[in-house]
């Protein structure tokens, strides 16, 4: 946080490294405090962006993303036209679980950048997790498919939306999505959840001994 707050004397901009460690350290008041008087300097949600993102890696509390409100909620207000701001917050919505209003803001977006993969992706992970609306996720992720081609972030998404409905098709889905040299040990988690979905245990417990190693 020293050499943060030096930075930040040089180069009064560069201050989203200085949110990420008051907020890692547990500051989050401070952070927030931070933010809004940013905010209030400056004509664009550059802070409201700043303050979601570094809350939504941080694993943040409830009682986090509460403090945090009243910034982003005015960031929304003025700015909510601004993609950038609006996927911050899909994405934050999504960390809080709060999938309705998550969906509804990807989807906002996609209005402007129809083919914007991570929105797309993002958009089918989300659907997928509200009842009713599996059939819209995978829509939205064989578009992303088709627009990017088979990556593996897409793929494992892909993988587990039809997880219940055909396992052996999620672990064909997630076999491809880990045959990379050095495979997302959270697409190697999936594999063993899709494998044992389908009885194979041992090969369940193999993957998930790597996803661990």
């Amino acid at each position: 946080e020293t050499w943060c707050q030096r930075l930040l004397r040089v180069a009064p901009d560069a201050y989203e490294q200085l949110v990420r460690c008051q907020i890692a350290q547990g500051k989050v008041a401070e952070a927030v405090a931070f933010c809004k008087e940013r905010a209030a300097k400056e004509s664009s949600a550059r802070s409201a962006i700043v303050l979601s993102s570094s809350l939504s890696a941080s694993g943040a509390a409830d009682s986090d993303f509460q403090l945090a409100e009243p910034v982003i909620a005015d960031a929304l207000a003025k700015y909510g036209d601004n993609l950038d701001l609006l996927f911050a917050i899909a994405y934050q919505r999504t960390v809080q679980k709060r999938y309705d209003s998550a969906a509804s803001l990807y989807e906002k977006i996609l209005v402007e950048k129809s083919k914007h993969v991570p929105t797309l992706n993002n958009l089918a992970a989300v659907l997928a997790e509200i009842p009713g609306r599996s059939a819209e996720a995978l829509r939205h992720v064989d578009q992303a498919i088709d627009i990017a081609g088979s990556q593996p972030a897409l793929l494992d998404t892909k993988a587990m939306i039809v997880l219940k409905s055909d396992p052996r098709q999620a672990v064909a889905l997630l076999q491809d999505a880990t045959s990379t040299a050095k495979p997302d040990p959270r697409f190697l988690f999936h594999l063993a959840l899709a494998y044992q979905a389908t009885g194979q245990t041992g090969l369940a417990r193999e993957s998930l001994q790597k996803a661990e190693a």
